[in-house]
């Protein structure tokens, strides 16, 4: 009778305190990568996805603090994940474009800086690192195009670029 009871009890305390969604684990993880617990925050977004495998957010969230960790495969997984779930996600191309940079796998940095451009054009420095990218590629050219453009937004950092590389090209 004793074992019936306990089991009793635990099942109706599993049941009773399930524990928390992953809205809940989400914001868990977000209040720990603001106070920079990028391991908190990962054990929590993993949570959150777990309860929720198409929970965008803390795909990317999760990432970002890979990527503040330093554990760009990570990163990189994750950012494909977002990307896989949401293809006009640009914040999820952008990060994803700086590991392949990092990588020296420019011109997949640079289809997903496209990208960047094409769903958001005025995502802030999104042409000035495309334009960096283009020219680790060598087109001084599109390059150019890319930092002029910076330059007519306000940015004082393209001019060193532009005198450097573009002093032929306008």
């Amino acid at each position: 009778m004793k074992y019936l009871l306990t089991i009793t009890i635990i099942v109706c305390s599993a049941v009773l305190c399930k524990g928390q969604s992953a809205s809940e684990w989400l914001s868990n993880g977000i209040t720990k990568q603001n106070a920079q617990d990028y391991k908190g925050a990962i054990e929590d977004y993993t949570k959150a996805v777990s309860a929720a495998p198409k929970l965008r957010d803390g795909y990317y969230n999760k990432g970002t603090c890979e990527l503040a960790l330093k554990d760009l495969s990570a990163a990189q997984k994750d950012f494909d994940k977002t990307i896989e779930l949401d293809k006009k996600f640009d914040k999820a191309y952008f990060n994803r474009a700086a590991i392949l940079v990092s990588e020296d796998k420019y011109k997949d940095a640079l289809a997903d800086m496209d990208k960047v451009i094409a769903i958001a054009p005025d995502t802030k420095n999104a042409y000035g690192f495309r334009g960096q990218i283009k020219l680790k590629l060598g087109n001084i050219k599109g390059a150019c195009e890319d930092l002029y453009k910076v330059k007519e937004k306000g940015d004082p950092k393209a001019d060193q670029l532009i005198k450097q590389f573009c002093s032929d090209s306008k």
